[in-house]
């Protein structure tokens, strides 16, 4: 099973820029997982702040520019209000990539597209609200997959449903999975019962300005 994998669909220099971005998201995730293995610590199993932070910290290593929940307004020029952004990238080539994220958590052995699709849904409404867009304009889930201790490990179904992007009706996906020995040692315990979290996908639609 490999450890990271990404599709995508056209426009392919937006694709391009996307995976660039997010296998460095997945070194990154990597590098926190070794590091933080004695303390028992995921990066991905806190808040959708967290996760998003994580990735303006993946494209600031790629000396692009990162700033998150940013003042700007929303809505047209008659019904406007003031509010934040989530996220704005300024690529090495000057290219901007405004990001509104939403975050879902999902069991692993049965996600529910309907429930990542509703998430896709409101992050789109958000990021189509922004009134001064940079000419790319993402929508983006996180899903955050679990599981049962006492089940069995297998990542094939939730793999080939998060990377179905015709199916989930997205532009592109990102899946990364984090190393068996590592993920096993950072149980969480949640309602009596013990979770696993193998690691975390990232589901992104292009909403054209």
């Amino acid at each position: 099973m490999k450890p990271f994998e990404f599709t995508g669909d056209q426009p392919k220099v937006f694709i391009r820029k996307l995976f660039k971005l997010f296998n460095q998201w997945h070194d990154l995730l990597r590098q926190y997982e070794e590091m933080m293995s004695a303390d028992k610590d995921l990066p991905y199993w806190h808040t959708e702040r967290t996760n998003t932070g994580l990735l303006a910290a993946a494209a600031v290593k790629l000396c692009y520019v990162a700033i998150e929940e940013y003042s700007a307004e929303r809505g047209t020029r008659v019904k406007k209000r003031a509010g934040r952004a989530d996220l704005w990238i300024c690529d090495d080539e000057g290219r901007g990539y405004d990001f509104e994220v939403k975050q879902y958590w999902a069991s692993l052995h049965t996600p529910k597209i309907t429930g990542i699709k509703r998430e896709l849904n409101r992050a789109k409404i958000d990021v189509s609200n922004l009134r001064y867009p940079s000419k790319n304009r993402i929508a983006l889930v996180f899903v955050i997959p679990r599981f049962l201790t006492s089940n069995k490990f297998d990542v094939d179904e939730f793999r080939e449903t998060i990377l179905d992007t015709k199916r989930i009706g997205c532009s592109f996906s990102a899946l990364h999975l984090c190393p068996k020995q590592i993920f096993e040692e950072c149980r969480s315990l949640e309602d009596s019962k013990y979770y696993y979290y193998p690691g975390i996908a990232a589901i992104g639609q292009y909403v054209k300005s």
